[in-house]
């Protein structure tokens, strides 16, 4: 005899398509995002080495030469959607969010040294920041604000 109620297809579907979808990949822009600018928690350096010296060569590979400015953001994943929940105007599916509030981060500074190696110093603080991003994903940061300010820019809009 056939169970009576809710069809155990049906069901099973139901219980399958959210599992699935976790499983799918980061869209490409949004892994870089994360492996570039999210460290979180944050890392304590070895004693005697400076937070953005120990950090910047695990992205430097990435980036070409001494990074003047790098930003850091000390979010979990699960914070990151956050970032681009403003409601742009833009019908382009990438758009730019400011933060509704301030985040943790720190911003490192790098100099070229002689011997052609980098030489970083930090700055620990908590303000909003302006991200690209891409189908509710953050890609890139923007800029960081001196905590004041909030919304979001679509393509073609000018800061408010």
């Amino acid at each position: 005899m056939a169970p009576r109620g809710l069809c155990p297809s049906l069901l099973l579907s139901l219980v399958l398509l959210p599992a699935s979808l976790a499983l799918l990949p980061l869209p490409n822009g949004c892994s870089e995002f994360r492996k570039n600018h999210v460290d979180f928690p944050r890392t304590t350096p070895p004693r005697g080495q400076s937070y953005c010296n120990y950090m910047m060569p695990k992205v430097r590979q990435n980036l070409c030469g001494c990074s003047s400015v790098h930003t850091f953001l000390h979010l979990s994943p699960f914070q990151l959607p956050a970032l681009c929940g403003c409601r742009g105007k833009g019908l382009h599916p990438a758009k730019q969010c400011t933060s509704k509030t301030p985040v943790s981060l720190t911003q490192c500074y790098g100099k070229a040294q002689p011997d052609g190696s980098c030489r970083y110093r930090g700055r620990r603080q908590w303000s909003k920041v302006r991200v690209s991003c891409s189908f509710g994903l953050p890609v890139g940061i923007v800029r960081v604000l001196p905590g004041t300010g909030g919304g979001c820019k679509g393509p073609g809009v000018p800061d408010p």
